[in-house]
């Protein structure tokens, strides 16, 4: 699974969220903006997101996209299955987030859009290197001896990111 939160003061932003005739169930909230890689219950579940009175805009597919100050580029890249998988550029709080959803390869075209990311949330280890990010959340079972210890929950400010390079930081765990 790809899902993600992220959250600055009240504004939550969701990538790939599953919905609840997804494989493996995840958290229900309200979020603001909910980015949609794949037409698929395990990424698209906007139900799980939307939350009283709480309903997100939905950006599900390629463009540029300005939201409450938030901006986003998705790009169209192959996906699993042989489907079109949208991968998402956020430049949220001055931090630049890229979400892969479930690319299985990234296109010259994509890349321009993609690289150079503050933070790399990806699902496949060859993707994760073949891009340029301060640090990447692997989306996936890290497996080395020398692997760090995954974490629930991450809080980063721009300052943190000042001399990343490739830093691994997992939040999958078994």
């Amino acid at each position: 699974m790809g899902f993600v939160k992220v959250s600055l003061g009240n504004e939550v932003i969701a990538f790939a969220p599953t919905s609840k005739d997804a494989d493996i169930k995840g958290p229900s909230f309200g979020a603001d903006i909910c980015l949609v890689p794949l037409r698929d219950p395990n990424y698209d579940g906007v139900d799980s997101v939307t939350y009283g009175n709480r309903a997100p805009i939905v950006v599900d597919g390629p463009g540029e996209y300005e939201i409450a100050g938030t901006f986003i580029k998705g790009v169209p890249t192959p996906g699993t299955e042989g489907k079109i998988n949208t991968a998402y550029s956020v430049l949220f709080d001055d931090i630049r987030l890229v979400h892969l959803g479930v690319a299985t390869n990234i296109p010259a075209e994509a890349k321009e859009v993609l690289s150079d990311a503050d933070i790399l949330f990806c699902h496949k280890e060859n993707l994760a290197t073949s891009l340029d990010a301060k640090i990447i959340i692997p989306m996936y079972e890290v497996k080395s001896k020398d692997a760090p210890k995954s974490v629930d929950k991450l809080v980063v400010k721009r300052k943190d990111l000042e001399g990343k390079e490739g830093e691994i930081i997992p939040i999958w765990s078994a």
